[in-house]
């Protein structure tokens, strides 16, 4: 696998891994996404764009939200 490809894969990896962990947040915290999201962000040193890229992967995951909420919580339990 060249550099650049690997690179690209394992950013997109980050991204999904720190939406994740906004899930996780939220379903802990609750209150508005956007809130939350907001919150949550500004406690992080995101490169340049990467913010956006998380809200981005966290939306569409959020049409499935309440059912991977539900998954963490069992996994803790």
């Amino acid at each position: 696998m060249g550099v650049e490809k690997q690179a690209k894969s394992s950013r997109f990896e980050d991204v999904l891994h720190q939406a994740e962990s906004f899930l996780s947040y939220w379903g802990r915290f609750g209150g508005d996404m956007k809130t939350a999201f907001d919150r949550w962000a500004s406690s992080k040193d995101f490169l340049p764009g990467d913010r956006e890229r998380v809200l981005k992967a966290v939306e569409a995951i959020r049409p499935n939200t309440e059912r991977y909420l539900r998954e963490i919580l069992r996994r803790k339990s």
